[in-house]
């Protein structure tokens, strides 16, 4: 079981600091282990159990009252809660669930969390809303190194299981144009990149899916072989973003006609707007739009 900071506790709960001592002091419900020098610290558990307190105060009900119940009696009535659809805000409960299903590598919670909150939302906002949020959560915990790789690991992967199984589902149902998806040399997550391969074929396009961590001039042998109208890539981590602008000329001197949609961080952009034929995306929103 992993040990977390109060700093590294905060920034996956979302509850302060200074909140997280006061209730310390006043109540039992959330008392952190103590080191041999009488540093605080948190454990897995602990994470769930404060997830589910502060979806019940955001849900009207009173710290007095949780400071009766026992950790058992949190959970249930949470989910009695969320059962009865008598919960402000699901979103909370889907987040605070895909966390506990990664710590625990619970492949069950996973997918009942999965297969109600796509019923709920459908997959592309259930992606915006819910998944987004809980991998910027879980990926907190993985650079500070409290997270390990195979629970980071656990989640991306049921994830991008869940989102093949909807791609291959998927008929087209008109033909538009090519559009060419690839992941660039050092970037390997790829999560995002099918989401936006199940966007184009539900809007009726052709997609060409390469995959992660492909190197530029291996595309040379797609143009001999297919028409390429738009090209989307993603440039996040920080080796790709370092080769961003002579990533782009070279796919423009590859595919000169083609439109490339790029996603990364709009301020590492300075002076590459100059291409006419590259847009630029930050968000699932940005892509939408530009389909249609």
């Amino acid at each position: 079981m992993s040990n977390y900071s109060i700093h590294q506790f905060s920034s996956i709960t979302g509850i302060n600091k200074i909140l997280l001592r006061t209730w310390e002091n006043r109540y039992t419900f959330l008392v952190s282990h103590r080191s041999s020098t009488n540093i605080r610290y948190y454990d897995d558990d602990m994470i769930v159990r404060a997830l589910n307190i502060k979806t019940l105060i955001q849900n009207g009900v009173k710290v007095s009252k949780i400071d009766k119940l026992t950790n058992t009696e949190i959970t249930s009535t949470v989910e009695k809660m969320y059962n009865s659809e008598s919960l402000d805000n699901s979103v909370e409960y889907y987040i605070l669930k895909l966390i506990e299903a990664t710590l625990n590598f619970d492949k069950n919670l996973t997918d009942k969390v999965f297969d109600l909150g796509v019923k709920e939302f459908g997959l592309i906002n259930f992606y915006r809303t819910v998944l987004l949020p809980t991998l910027n959560k879980i990926g907190t915990l993985w650079l500070t190194r409290s997270l390990s790789p195979s629970q980071e690991h656990f989640l991306a992967e049921q994830i991008k299981i869940k989102i093949s199984l909807a791609i291959g589902s998927t008929e087209i149902k008109a033909s538009k144009d090519t559009w060419l998806l690839f992941l660039p040399e050092n970037e390997l997550h790829d999560i995002g990149l099918q989401i936006a391969h199940l966007i184009l074929k539900l809007e009726g396009c052709k997609v060409l899916y390469l995959g992660s961590n492909l190197p530029i001039n291996s595309l040379i042998d797609v143009k001999e072989k297919v028409q390429i109208k738009n090209i989307l890539y993603f440039n996040l981590s920080n080796q790709s973003l370092e080769n961003t602008h002579s990533r782009v000329d070279k796919l423009m001197e590859i595919f000169p006609n083609s439109i490339q949609y790029l996603v990364t961080h709009k301020q590492y952009l300075k002076d590459i707007n100059k291409h006419p034929n590259l847009k630029i995306l930050s968000e699932i929103d940005d892509l939408l739009k530009a389909v249609k």
